[in-house]
């Protein structure tokens, strides 16, 4: 799972029009879902120096990403990074041990997405987040989850954004024409490929933002 701090602004990248627009496809972490790294990790009592390790060397870093990618199961990430840093070694595993508070939806978001529905629109997710974690969150920490049409997950699929093929999981799965199709993520690498499939996406600098312009966009093509 990846996510970025809120920016300035939100970017929309596509200028094309064509069909009207019936699909709407989200990225999570940073757009629906607040990854509350700094409250969990003082939840759990760490240091300022076992914060700034985990900054450093942990989240979202390499073994992360193969952990998104489905490649590590949770608990050989545990084992890889204890291996890697044994003095960290009781910090980490009390960090994974307790995942499921890692994150919280943003506040309305099963409002938003009940009215995209309510209009009509179908919605889908699109996003890298590891198998353990993402069975641990949909059970209990983000129930609007179980509002989406469909889901495409990186650890179940063994491959992850801003592979071309990851989208096409889901364009294929789901029967979507890319042009009818907008997408919203918080990284610009993923947009940028969904670009290149055909996808009008905004990057969501500020998610707050972004949603805005979700909006405006659904109202001027749908």
């Amino acid at each position: 799972m990846s996510g970025e701090v809120d920016g300035e602004s939100s970017t929309d990248h596509s200028p094309t029009q064509g069909a009207p627009v019936t699909t709407v496809l989200f990225d999570l972490g940073g757009v629906l879902v607040r990854i509350r790294a700094e409250e969990y990790m003082e939840e759990l009592g760490f240091s300022q120096r076992e914060k700034e390790f985990f900054h450093c060397h942990v989240l979202f870093h390499e073994e992360w990403q193969r952990w998104d990618e489905g490649v590590l199961t949770q608990e050989k990430l545990v084992e890889l990074l204890s291996e890697k840093e044994p003095e960290h070694a009781a910090v980490i595993r009390k960090f994974f041990d307790g995942i499921e508070r890692f994150v919280e939806p943003y506040s309305g978001v099963e409002s938003l997405l009940n009215s995209l529905k309510e209009r009509g629109f179908r919605i889908y997710a699109l996003s890298n987040y590891p198998v353990e974690m993402y069975n641990l969150h949909e059970k209990k920490a983000l129930p609007f989850l179980s509002l989406f049409d469909g889901k495409v997950i990186s650890g179940f699929e063994r491959s992850l954004k801003p592979n071309e093929d990851f989208y096409r999981i889901l364009l294929t799965r789901f029967n979507l024409n890319p042009s009818d199709c907008v997408f919203v993520d918080d990284r610009e690498a993923n947009t940028r490929t969904a670009e290149t499939l055909g996808i009008h996406s905004i990057l969501a600098k500020n998610r707050a933002n972004a949603l805005v312009e979700l909006e405006a966009y659904l109202a001027k093509h749908s």
